[in-house]
């Protein structure tokens, strides 16, 4: 889930050193997580203003 990527990318950062090469693929993932419920909450709301 979204909080396991940002943990694995500030462990990442922090403890080990790494860099933007290391953790992209957990930036990736974090902004596919806010993609999908920023289109599912447009949909929610869309939904309930038309009730």
């Amino acid at each position: 889930m979204p909080l396991y990527y940002a943990a694995d990318a500030l462990n990442s950062i922090m403890y080990k050193g790494l860099g933007f090469k290391a953790i992209y693929i957990d930036l990736l993932v974090l902004l596919l997580f806010a993609f999908i419920f920023y289109i599912l909450n447009f949909i929610s709301l869309r939904r309930s203003r038309s009730i």
